[in-house]
């Protein structure tokens, strides 16, 4: 494909049609499977987070309750962020396992549960250094009034595809990120602002019925299917753009990048 491609002299276009067809075909194809690892990140967040706050609450409570209360130490707030960071060490093996997932169905294939979950947790390590550089660098372009931030972020946006795809380690990756999405970036924002806008309006669908039904397990229920479902679509728009800078700055296919899992 890639000869082909330079042998002719003509490489496919990165648009931001082809980008949000492809984001929402490889979604919707996977859904169940993309929908599992999402659930199971957003799901493991309110039982840790439950389980902080009965750690924490339930004995002041009895206290207060008691005429011979004592007084507590406060909560500590790193136990209080743990449930956060537990988010954050999952998150960073959901996304690998589900642009693996992604790629392989846009080059023809579909990935098992199992073979996603292997190649995430191979993944795990560059790809959880990677994330906490990504958060330090784009949290210090927020610092500088906020556009460099952005940018910063458009720069990496396909850090963990480079790593998932080409096996690069963080530091490669990023660089890797930012030689393929440069002359791209204006465009990656629109696919992404597109996407937050079909989102929020999804979202707005989606609260209907808890408004009107006012009860708190249906909206628990809503806001876990959404949040789980973004988790997929983020996966998926990543993978997507990744594949389409690969085919329009080298002339190589989602076939072609997926060659490597064989």
């Amino acid at each position: 494909m890639t000869d082909h491609f330079a042998a002719v002299g003509l490489l496919p276009e990165f648009r931001v049609g082809d980008v949000l067809t492809n984001t929402f075909r490889t979604f919707f194809a996977n859904f169940f499977r993309f929908l599992a690892f999402g659930g199971v990140v957003y799901g493991v967040l309110l039982a840790s987070s439950a389980a902080i706050n009965a750690l924490l609450f339930a004995p002041i409570a009895e206290e207060s309750m008691s005429a011979t209360r004592s007084l507590s130490a406060p909560p500590s707030p790193l136990l209080m962020l743990l449930p956060l960071l537990i988010m954050f060490l999952m998150m960073t093996v959901v996304q690998s396992a589900i642009v693996f997932g992604a790629i392989e169905y846009q080059a023809g294939r579909k990935a098992s549960i199992a073979s996603m979950l292997k190649v995430g947790l191979r993944a795990f390590v560059p790809a959880l250094c990677a994330a906490i550089l990504i958060w330090v660098l784009v949290s210090i372009g927020m610092l500088l009034l906020i556009i460099p931030g952005i940018i910063i972020a458009l720069m990496v946006s396909v850090t963990i595809p480079a790593i998932v795809a080409e096996g690069l380690g963080p530091i490669a990756a990023l660089r890797r990120s930012r030689l393929l999405t440069a002359g791209y970036r204006w465009p990656i924002l629109g696919a992404i602002v597109v996407v937050i806008v079909v989102a929020t309006l999804a979202q707005l669908i989606l609260s209907v019925p808890a408004m009107f039904l006012a009860l708190p397990i249906v909206g628990g229920l809503i806001a876990l299917l959404f949040t789980s479902a973004m988790i997929g679509v983020y996966g998926s728009m990543t993978a997507s753009v990744y594949t389409g800078l690969r085919a329009a700055k080298e002339g190589v296919l989602a076939d072609d990048v997926a060659s490597v899992f064989s």
